[in-house]
């Protein structure tokens, strides 16, 4: 008797069936493998562009600023539907621009800034810098930029910035220790405005232009972190951030430099120690302490959310003071208005210019005074 073993396997039907499926998942990878990497080139060039755009406009900033200009716009050497920026001898920077109505014009990247009444604004350029994305589309970067020495000499040329003109103390507070005696040339002081209108350096919901300097100033990448009053007087560097207080800080060895404190600052000018453009913020009080000063110069600027104390015996003040709270001189020798030091304080954030602005608050209260 013959015996049939029965075959097991696939039919040709399952066969079909999982070739369909499996062609289906390898066209699904197929596709999503493609679109991976077509959006990985997508944001690979969009990041190539943002790094084009970026440091082009750093370059233009960091250069304009420090007065060296003459950057063109030139074809790109090999590539003529680029632009290239370039530097004053012609070098290629940067490259990979779009062309703007067809051609790669030096003044469509930099011309004059003008004012709202169309008036050229010395010193400052208008910059725009054109792009085109993966897609086509076309974008500009637009910015401005302040060109210090010519800004500078502007400003310091204005007879309202002249030494010996405007306020030499704004004050929400009291003012005592103060006669016309000391006040040298046009100078001038403003008393008793409350301190609500006065800028405060921690926060200013009422002066949006000063909000949070101290936040902004201690997160400077070329800030000093310091209490340390010895730290603060001997170091080379020419910013410095307290958390908290500042003790028995000498002047001498602060020329030149920005300290800035959370709460108080107190400083010592004995002798014949003088200083020059200093700058003191204060979150708290500002008190300056010394004797037989007689002949020592204190040329700067105090700016405290408290109140400040100026009595170094003898001592020469030339510069500004703008406190929150009350002010108090003893025994100064002469008090001489300047606002040029409130640049001191400029920075990123605050391209404004700080004595410009602290001089229209004093200008502002003046005509208030002049209307009441």
């Amino acid at each position: 008797m013959m015996l049939y073993q029965r075959q097991s396997g696939f039919t040709l039907v399952e066969l079909m069936v999982a070739l369909a499926i499996g062609t289906l998942i390898t066209l699904g990878a197929g596709q999503l493998f493609l679109t991976t990497f077509q959006t990985f080139k997508k944001v690979d060039e969009l990041s190539r562009k943002q790094e084009t755009v970026v440091f082009a406009s750093t370059v233009l900033v960091n250069e304009y600023r420090k007065g060296v200009t003459d950057y063109s716009l030139a074809e790109t050497t090999g590539s003529p539907e680029e632009c290239s920026v370039r530097d004053p001898n012609d070098a290629p920077v940067i490259g990979g621009l779009a062309l703007y109505e067809g051609e790669c014009n030096t003044d469509r990247l930099v011309s004059p800034a003008e004012g709202d009444n169309g008036q050229v604004l010395d010193g400052y350029h208008h910059f725009n810098i054109d792009f085109k994305r993966e897609s086509g589309k076309f974008e500009t970067l637009s910015f401005y930029v302040m060109q210090r020495d010519l800004a500078q000499e502007d400003f310091k040329g204005d007879q309202q910035y002249q030494v010996g003109t405007g306020d030499a103390i704004i004050a929400g507070g009291a003012l005592s220790g103060v006669n016309g005696d000391i006040l040298q040339g046009d100078s001038r002081t403003s008393n008793n405005l409350g301190s609500h209108a006065i800028p405060d350096p921690r926060s200013n919901p009422a002066h949006s232009n000063y909000a949070g300097y101290i936040e902004s100033f201690k997160n400077l990448s070329d800030v000093v972190s310091t209490c340390e009053s010895s730290v603060i007087s001997n170091s080379s560097a020419s910013k410095f951030y307290c958390n908290s207080n500042i003790n028995n800080l000498n002047v001498e060895g602060l020329s030149g430099k920005v300290v800035v404190a959370e709460n108080g600052v107190s400083l010592g000018q004995s002798g014949n120690s003088s200083v020059k453009d200093v700058a003191i913020v204060a979150g708290g009080a500002v008190n300056v302490n010394g004797s037989n000063s007689a002949g020592a110069e204190f040329e700067g600027v105090i700016w405290s959310a408290g109140s400040s104390n100026l009595s170094a015996s003898g001592v020469n003040f030339q510069g500004s003071i703008v406190a929150g709270g009350a002010v108090t001189v003893n025994n100064a020798s002469s008090i001489t208005a300047d606002w040029n030091a409130w640049d001191l304080l400029s920075l990123p954030g605050y391209e404004f210019s700080m004595a410009q602005q602290f001089n229209h608050l004093g200008t502002q209260i003046n005509v208030a005074e002049e209307n009441q």
